[in-house]
């Protein structure tokens, strides 16, 4: 027979969820029912069942106290339905919370009656207050109230707790859950480890999902699926970990389940995301990959590899990206275009930016402000002003509103071209339009005037803005 603190521990020799000789638990409360004056059981549940319960509430003042009915309507054997009326009811009525001995001696009758719905509710109640009851608590709770009769009902339950847990936004109860079902020999469902896994990744909690991930593959209990594996690959992604996450799209293969697109570009972005030449050729041999295994790249794909290549000043292959998606058929969106054009100009290939741009409006498709306002910046560091002004114009007239940045880049090209009238009345522009100057706008200006020689124009806008209580760098100042 196993000692005490094994059964309370949780801690049973593989595949017993109880000692072979069945433990008789002690009742939670010793009710002797021949010295309280408690109201028969016959009085009880018919009260119950005709729902009187102002009647019924007149008893337990004058009579007895709710606990005490509720174990003598376990002790009867009363119907699962009766006893859930009755829990309810006395709860709110009296504001009580039963022990959770009782409480899981309940989920166990609703078990039996297959009333899922009900342990579903009566668990998000359980597990709301962390102080009221552990997972341990639960855990040991459950399994007296339960016998040694190990069924999936019992497993359901506990499915149900993992799922609770997490729904409560407490995915680290929920692992500890998964734990200790494990050490009870219950097994949990795929629905519930999924949310699990999902919780943790969102949590970054990448040790407890690689956790859950091994036991489950090295036990064989649960049959992962295709929505678990891109979990997990996510989640490794997410931190890095891109060689384990390749591995696990071996493992997938190995069970007989094939990754599909979104599987492909969770990892290929995964590699876009470290950046470095290596990886994002790595990326692109992923795809390759993809192609081969029957799975067409998508719109996402090609987006993923065209920024990634982009963010790394890499336009040429950024550019390849694109002719092979053009190729495919896929439509290129605005997501494409944009990253592209931004790619271009941070490489100062302005040009070229100006001729996607164009293609990109062929096709319908607008730019949007900040991919104006990185051809802006490319025109202004060229000392293309007046080009850089006509598209700034062109954007107001198409009803879009220009970021603080886009007026700060043109005022500070006007005033490096030694034109301070135009960066003025662009600066009055601004102010019309409801966005205000910043420190950067007036460093400018300032800067400006001191390059034209207007010495005193400088010294007085400073002050004025002294007043106003603007700090102002020291510009054009010994």
């Amino acid at each position: 027979m196993l000692s005490n603190s094994a059964i309370f521990s949780g801690k049973f020799p593989p595949g017993k969820f109880f000692p072979r000789k069945k433990l008789v638990p002690m009742p939670f409360f010793n009710v002797d029912t021949t010295t309280q004056n408690v109201p028969p059981p016959q009085i009880v549940t018919e009260l119950i069942s005709k729902q009187q319960w102002s009647q019924l509430k007149i008893h337990l003042e004058t009579t007895t106290n709710p606990t005490t009915v509720l174990q003598q309507l376990f002790n009867s054997g009363a119907d699962t339905d009766l006893v859930l009326s009755y829990f309810d009811w006395s709860t709110r009525e009296f504001k009580i919370t039963y022990t959770l001995e009782l409480t899981c001696r309940l989920l166990h009758s609703l078990s039996a009656a297959k009333m899922y719905s009900n342990i579903k509710n009566l668990l998000n109640g359980l597990v709301k207050d962390e102080s009221f009851c552990s997972v341990s608590s639960i855990f040991r709770a459950f399994s007296l109230c339960s016998g040694d009769r190990l069924c999936d009902d019992h497993s359901r339950v506990i499915d149900m707790l993992v799922v609770a847990y997490v729904r409560n936004k407490k995915p680290h109860l929920g692992f500890e859950a998964f734990k200790r079902a494990d050490d009870y020999g219950l097994k949990l469902s795929v629905v519930s480890c999924n949310q699990l896994l999902n919780s943790l990744v969102k949590q970054s909690e990448i040790e407890g999902v690689e956790y859950v991930y091994k036991k489950i593959m090295r036990k064989r209990k649960i049959k992962l699926d295709l929505v678990s594996f891109n979990i997990v690959i996510h989640g490794l992604c997410k931190v890095g970990k891109l060689n384990e996450a390749s591995d696990v799209i071996e493992d997938m293969k190995s069970i007989g389940v094939s990754p599909d697109a979104i599987t492909y570009n969770t990892l290929i972005d995964g590699y876009c995301k470290k950046g470095k030449t290596g990886k994002l050729y790595r990326a692109d041999a992923i795809l390759k990959d993809m192609v081969e295994s029957g799975i067409p790249a998508d719109e996402f794909t090609f987006n993923i590899l065209i920024d990634g290549f982009c963010k790394d000043r890499n336009v040429l292959a950024a550019m390849k990206v694109f002719d092979e998606m053009q190729t495919q058929g896929v439509m290129a969106s605005l997501i494409t275009y944009c990253s592209l054009i931004h790619g271009l100009c941070a490489c100062g290939k302005l040009d070229e930016a100006i001729a996607l741009r164009d293609q990109m409006m062929c096709s319908d498709l607008k730019p949007d402000v900040f991919t104006y306002s990185a051809i802006i910046k490319v025109f202004c560091k060229k000392k293309m002003v007046d080009k850089a002004r006509e598209l700034f114009d062109d954007l107001v007239k198409q009803g879009m509103v220009p970021t603080s940045l886009m007026y700060n880049t043109l005022v500070d090209a006007y005033c490096k071209s030694r034109r301070t009238e135009d960066a003025f009345a662009l600066h009055n522009f601004m102010l019309d339009r409801g966005v205000l100057p910043n420190t950067a706008t007036y460093n400018s200006l300032i800067g400006g005037l001191y390059s034209k020689g207007d010495t005193e124009g400088a010294k007085r806008l400073k002050n004025e803005l002294a007043n106003k209580g603007l700090k102002i760098d020291n510009i054009g100042l010994g």
